[in-house]
């Protein structure tokens, strides 16, 4: 009996170790768990984040290309109206050289009208 007894506490002792070694395995794992749901809780917020900043690089983006968009716009008309005023300036001092070489030829022609001696017919 005393053998028999011996054997039934070494069993037990046997099995409370392993019970010990199984709920430290299991303690282990659960923190195991944890750990790794707290790293993708981590990952999943910096993804956010980092989308979060991908998308205000991407309105950034939009709103200097609208900018740029203005800018363009605004020298085309600048360049249309320099064209322009270019054009009349040309046509102004075309009109002046005319007048001018009129003056010169209405000049020419007087001068010339009052050397010649009158002729008789």
């Amino acid at each position: 009996a005393h053998v028999a007894m011996q054997k039934a506490q070494a069993e037990a002792q046997k099995r409370e170790a392993e019970a010990r070694i199984l709920a430290q395995r299991s303690s282990e794992l659960r923190a195991q768990v944890e750990r790794r749901a707290a790293e993708k809780t981590l990952r999943g917020a910096e993804l956010r984040s980092e989308a979060d900043v991908r998308v205000q690089e991407v309105e950034l983006l939009r709103e200097q290309e609208s900018r740029l968009a203005a800018q363009r716009q605004q020298a085309e008309v600048v360049r249309k109206y320099e064209s322009r005023w270019a054009q009349l300036k040309a046509s102004a001092r075309r009109k002046q050289q005319l007048k001018d070489q009129q003056a010169a030829a209405a000049a020419q022609l007087g001068s010339s009208q009052a050397q010649a001696p009158p002729q008789l017919a």
